[in-house]
This record gives structure tokens, sequence and C-alpha cells, in this order.
């Protein structure tokens, strides 16, 4: 798996008062997402959302927790805005559909009840 070193944001969110970080990185394949949830799972690490796919930016995804509870995202195929001219942003309720739209469901972590 080759991860691209220019994509690896990290974030720092809170939801319902929890404070925590993730980290993203950008792999090269869906393949990878998916070796990596076969993988992750078979040592016992927790998947915390996915496998998935964001309906937002298109990205297949997978969450898992690290050490000290730090969450690290293993992401593939984000959209990218070619024409900010003819470009027309989209809104997404809070619902479960707005997070992963082939119905993958959080485990540790808050989201919206469906």
């Amino acid at each position: 798996m080759r991860v691209n070193a220019f994509i690896t944001p990290s974030r720092w969110r809170r939801d319902a008062g929890r404070e925590f970080i993730t980290s993203t990185n950008q792999v090269e394949s869906n393949d990878d997402v998916l070796r990596s949830y076969y993988h992750l799972s078979g040592q016992r690490v927790p998947i915390v959302f996915g496998p998935g796919r964001h309906p937002t930016s298109g990205a297949r995804f997978l969450y898992f927790k690290g050490p000290d509870g730090m969450v690290f995202e293993y992401s593939v195929g984000v959209d990218e805005i070619e024409d900010e001219v003819t470009h027309r942003p989209r809104q997404f309720g809070f619902e479960p559909s707005s997070l992963c739209m082939w119905g993958s469901r959080s485990v540790g972590m808050p989201l919206p009840k469906s």
C-alpha cells in the first residue's frame, strides 16, 4: 500500500462533548482500503467506521482506532473540484445517509440516529 505523502491532513473534532483527532491518509486504491479492513480486523484493531463511501466527496473510507484512542482514516477517490466558477456546492442533512452512502454504521463515534 502506498500513502500519498502530500495529502495527510489531521483534523481535530468535537462531537457530543467529546474531542478526538483523526489522521486522514490517502491510499492508492479501493483494494488498499479493503485489504486494510481485513488485516486490521484480523489483528483485532477496533474499526470505528467503514468500509464505506462518503457521499460528500465520493471517497471510499475506513476509520480505525490507533494508540491512545486516536482515530485514523484511510481513504481513496476524493472528488476534486476542477472548475471553481461552475462548481455548485451541495448541502447534506445530519443523518446517516449523508455520512455513508453504502450504509456503514459507526461504532464508538457519535453519529446521527436514523
